[in-house]
């Protein structure tokens, strides 16, 4: 362990040193050394170094001496399904080399380090199904650590599989990425339950994700899985590349863009279920989002000449139809209904029929900024009591939806005599 912290074995007591004799081919005997975890007094958990889940079980002949002891007891495995998330807190043990220098022989302690989970699939690829990473700035495991624990605060949650540092000979050192057998995947966690039987097998694909659209506020992107095997579920994470932040999800492999989202580098990550894991695959970010494209923004709203008339009275308006937007509306229709009890005086001019008892204005094209207005007069019908009666509106063009709005009149009894 380079970078460590001397432990006593007491407080990590399900930590053993594995030392295997083989006869080498030339003759005489090879040693190798390696981690392991307490599943019982008679099985230890170790790695495999052949297969992709890389976890093997070894059984002893005779039981651990001390097997319930302080010092002697089993590691509790985290809940099934709980893989731990990128930049979560664990750490991991064991009695390997103290330096990344291949002539520096252990010193025979054991240590822990604390260390940060990092992105699967930066370090395991199409495997990050069965793969935990996890890296320090302090240190890393080294060899002689293979095979040995990983935990957080929910339990035992790797087996010490591979380590890689380009920049360092033998791979370990600060700054390492270290691979763990991801034991809360069902592939590993099955297995271990049951070595005799088959598990069932985590997604595997991920070379045919992909992530089109426009990268334009107002225009949508789509992320498609391509071919899985495994039969897994899909969802679909869109994430803003540059701090990380989740913009969406869900189920849906199609994210809407936002004039919030301008300036962002947006990638899917996609998410592949199914009983023996979860395999995430993210794609190339897109480009810097585009500001959305300059669009008109009409509104429409009708002044009173009274804040109220009286039955079989007329109250004069005027309908104004504004641009807030940043670009010219052409073909603007603004239209106006007339609820219960109210009738146009007469057909105002340069109008069409909208419906039984609207009418149309036909503006043409208003600039932005800019407003146009259209005057008509609305005729009172009877009244007994004061009752408040409803006029419809509505305004859209040819690079607009429909918009609708109400106004509202209070209509009062004639007076009497």
């Amino acid at each position: 362990m380079v970078g460590g912290a001397k432990a006593a074995i007491s407080t990590l007591p399900w930590q053993v040193f594995v030392q295997a004799r083989v006869a080498a081919a030339g003759g005489g005997v090879r040693t190798y050394s390696c981690g392991g975890t307490i599943r019982n007094a008679t099985t230890i958990l170790t790695a495999a170094h052949i297969s992709r889940d890389d976890v093997a079980l070894l059984t002893l002949s005779t039981g651990l001496a001390k097997y319930g002891s302080a010092t002697e007891r089993p590691a509790a495995f985290a809940p099934a399904g709980a893989t731990p998330a990128t930049g979560s807190g664990a750490a991991l043990s064991g009695y390997g080399r103290q330096s990344a220098n291949p002539a520096v022989v252990p010193d025979g302690n054991l240590y822990r380090l604390d260390v940060t989970v990092g992105d699967p699939y930066a370090c395991a690829g199409f495997d990050d199904a069965v793969i935990t990473c996890v890296a320090s700035g302090a240190g890393s495991a080294c060899r002689g650590d293979s095979g040995g624990p990983l935990w957080n605060g929910g339990g035992l949650i790797g087996v010490a599989s591979f380590i890689r540092n380009p920049a360092t000979p033998g791979g370990c050192g600060a700054g390492s990425v270290a691979g763990y057998a991801n034991l809360a995947a069902g592939e590993v966690r099955d297995w271990i339950a049951a070595p005799g039987a088959a598990p069932p097998r985590a997604p595997v694909g991920g070379a045919g994700v992909r992530l089109a659209g426009v990268p334009r506020a107002g225009s949508s992107l789509t992320c498609t899985p391509g071919p899985f095997a495994g039969a897994p579920a899909f969802a679909y994470a869109f994430v803003d590349t540059r701090n990380g932040a989740v913009l969406q999800g869900s189920p849906s492999g199609t994210y809407r863009l936002r004039a919030s989202d301008a300036g962002r580098t947006v990638s899917c990550v996609l998410l592949a279920t199914n009983a023996g894991g979860t395999t995430s695959v993210p794609t190339v970010a897109t480009p810097p989002i585009a500001p959305p494209p300059p669009a008109p923004v009409l509104k429409v709203r009708l002044r009173a000449a009274h804040a109220s008339g009286r039955a079989h009275g007329t109250v004069r308006y005027a309908l104004r139809a504004a641009n807030a937007g940043n670009a010219t509306a052409t073909a603007v229709v603004a239209c106006v209904t007339p609820g219960k009890g109210l009738a146009f005086r007469r057909r105002p001019h340069h109008v069409r029929r909208h419906g039984r008892a609207g009418y149309c204005w036909h503006l043409g094209s208003i600039r932005a900024g800019r407003h146009d207005t259209a005057h008509f007069a609305l005729r009172l019908g009877p009244a007994h009591r004061a009752v408040r009666r409803t006029i419809a509106t509505s305004i859209d063009s040819a690079q607009t939806a429909k918009r609708t709005g109400r106004a509202r009149l209070l209509v009062r009894p004639a007076k009497r005599g």
